[in-house]
């Protein structure tokens, strides 16, 4: 094989080398912008499975604290004579409370005032 050949063909093969490392290095590239891609798409769902998450948990307090507002009859607060009368019921409830426990595992503290409303506070001697 003449010189000169061999001299263009190894030029060739200088190219050839420098061809091969440059598909090497996108292919590796490729496989980093892939990677990448891959775990961006994993926290984007889990990102969403989280907000759907606290989305639900939301809805759910919203309900619970609907219920708790309902609960309160506020407008029935407005109304002395409905006032009174759940005054009354707590206060039922209270003494039968007190009669359940018994004078002697309950000792009396000094009464609050509460504009008309007088409050009773009891605790047990065991505490």
């Amino acid at each position: 094989m003449d010189t000169g050949r061999k001299a263009l063909l190894a030029g060739l093969g200088v190219y050839g080398k420098a061809y091969d490392q440059v598909l090497e290095q996108f292919a590796g590239m490729q496989e980093q912008v892939d990677d990448a891609q891959n775990r961006l798409s994993a926290s984007r769902k889990q990102a969403e499975a989280i907000y759907q998450s606290l989305v639900k948990r939301g809805s759910a307090v919203e309900k619970d604290a609907l219920r708790a507002l309902a609960d309160l009859e506020l407008d029935s607060l407005a109304d002395r004579t409905k006032l009174e009368a759940q005054m009354k019921k707590a206060k039922a409830r209270f003494n039968q409370l007190k009669a359940k426990f018994g004078k002697g595992q309950l000792r009396q503290h000094p009464s609050v005032f509460l504009g008309e409303l007088r409050l009773p506070f009891f605790y047990c001697q065991h505490h």
